[in-house]
């Protein structure tokens, strides 16, 4: 979620910016020294975008196959996941150029705010926290309602799992030591 937010703001204020200065592209503009700051603030953007992007959005197809499949869809979830990641990639890089004709340079990024927005929004509700959760606790999170998954499905499986959770920190590793001894 962090990756996405941060994604958002990036490109919300490269939309903003590209509004409020839409000259800002034209080679030999004249512009003000506040024109200029806000243009370099629009770099800038650019790579907390992609930041953003490596944080959320890119990695994210890689923790639900590794996280919330079970083992026998792995194979296959990763296979769509992936297949769907690229050709994702593909048709953005297709349709941005005309998207930046057709809808302008911020009205593009207005709209991929706007996409950026629901997906976090649809994280926010679908996806769960899972970290120190057993099979079983994972298994009771997915029977919960939808909309309440992501935001209470941690909470509301507490102690239905996880050694962590069930016997405390301390208790948790030395069962792990004693596994390795065996």
């Amino acid at each position: 979620m962090t990756g996405i937010t941060l994604q958002f703001v990036a490109m919300l204020y490269m939309a903003i910016f590209l509004v409020v200065d839409p000259q800002a592209g034209e080679e030999g503009a004249p512009q003000s020294q506040s024109q200029k700051d806000a243009a370099k603030g629009a770099i800038v953007m650019i790579y907390i975008s992609g930041f953003g992007w490596a944080m959320g959005w890119n990695s994210i197809q890689y923790l639900i196959n590794s996280e919330i499949y079970p083992l026998r869809l792995r194979a296959i979830g990763g296979s769509i996941a992936m297949t769907f990641h690229f050709a994702n990639q593909f048709g953005n890089s297709k349709a941005v150029p005309s998207m930046f004709i057709t809808m302008t340079y911020g009205g593009t990024m207005f709209f991929f705010s706007i996409v950026t927005f629901i997906g976090l929004v649809w994280v926010w509700f679908a996806i769960p926290e899972l970290a120190g959760k057993s099979l079983e606790a994972i298994d009771a999170v997915f029977e919960l309602p939808w909309y309440l998954i992501g935001r209470k499905g941690k909470e509301l499986t507490k102690d239905q799992g996880g050694a962590v959770e069930n016997f405390g920190q301390e208790k948790a590793v030395e069962s792990v030591h004693q596994v390795e001894n065996v």
